[in-house]
């Protein structure tokens, strides 16, 4: 990256901070349970883990309303709680104190939590579990969330709809998002508990897009064709000004209806990360912001990546950026280049 790309950046900050924004999709906690492996039960083949310490992240879309809440002039988060166990505790401590909760009650639900049971002198994560009600919202809720959109949605420039597939965002919600929406960032997320099935061309028409280059290759049903084939045959298959696959340490792509542009890494050294966990999320979020402005291809990809080296620095989804973090970052990679 060079300095005139880094004073593109400094200066599209300045037009995003204008930005009032919409955060739509499910709320995630995340919970590390640190420990000691002791190893096999002598004649069961089960595993024995002594719990020790307990951490707690707020995910989801939670932490995407978080990431963005400095760089925007507001942000709302429309998502939900369980009526069950709820974890309301931990969403008011870790949800930024600026961000508006919209949280509606999913019935017979709580709300969704992913535990990770890591070896603490290893470093090693041993296995995770989940407690998510991953069943369709009922046609209440479901219209609910339409009536607020048809009403609302015009009062945001932007809208980022955060898609982990565990029942939220039904048909119904996505076709008022993309007849209403000014600017709509979506980013649909592949993972267990869907199995392959929540894929972005559910999305027919969005003005950015954004997966994985797994997610990528499974909607395309390819396995090994080159990632710029691919994305190409993306375009034929959703309506999009803007689609970005995020590719790990290999960086990203991003193809516009101006350019393609295959983004280098900021995080490739490995010895440098921490966790990855959540910095896709935090890669979409922050290149949303650049897209919606109308940057090009790959200045957005420029932006994200930053973003997801930041995070990949930080353990869990710790919120872990901000502008002033931000922008010592892109300082920092503009003197190294």
């Amino acid at each position: 990256m060079n300095k005139r790309e880094a004073n593109i950046i400094i200066n599209s900050l300045k037009e995003i901070k204008d930005l009032n924004v919409l955060v739509i999709g499910e709320l995630i906690i995340d919970q590390y349970c640190y420990g000691k492996y002791l190893g096999k039960m002598r004649r069961k083949s089960i595993m024995e883990f002594m719990e020790y310490e307990n951490k707690y992240f707020l995910g989801g879309a939670g932490i995407v309303a978080n990431h963005i809440i400095d760089f925007v002039n507001s942000v709302s988060l429309l998502s939900l709680i369980g009526d069950e166990n709820n974890y309301m505790e931990i969403i008011d401590e870790y949800l930024d104190s600026r961000v508006n909760p919209l949280l509606l009650h999913k019935n017979k639900s709580d709300t969704p939590i992913k535990k990770r049971y890591i070896d603490k002198d290893d470093s090693i994560t041993l296995f995770k579990s989940s407690c998510i009600n991953d069943k369709p919202i009922n046609k209440v809720l479901s219209k609910n969330i339409v009536d607020f959109l048809d009403s609302a949605a015009d009062k945001y420039d932007l809208i980022i709809v955060m898609d982990y597939g565990l029942g939220m965002i039904s048909p119904e919600i996505i076709s008022k998002l993309e007849e209403k929406t000014r600017f709509l960032a979506a980013n649909t997320q592949i993972n267990v508990e869907n199995r392959g099935y929540n894929t972005i061309d559910k999305y027919h028409k969005s003005e950015y897009a954004c997966i994985n280059e797994d997610e990528l290759r499974l909607v395309c049903k390819e396995k090994y064709t080159d990632v710029k084939i691919l994305v190409n045959k993306l375009t034929t298959l959703i309506d999009t000004d803007y689609i970005s696959v995020t590719r790990g340490p290999y960086g990203s792509v991003v193809n516009s209806i101006r350019d393609y542009e295959e983004v280098e890494a900021f995080a490739n050294d490995r010895r440098q990360v921490v966790d990855t966990m959540g910095a896709g999320d935090c890669y979409f979020a922050i290149s949303s912001l650049f897209a919606c402005i109308g940057c090009s291809s790959r200045i957005v990809g420029l932006a994200g990546n930053i973003a997801g080296a930041i995070h990949s620095n930080a353990e869990g989804n710790t919120p872990s950026i901000n502008t002033n973090i931000f922008k010592e970052k892109l300082e920092e990679i503009t003197n190294d280049g």
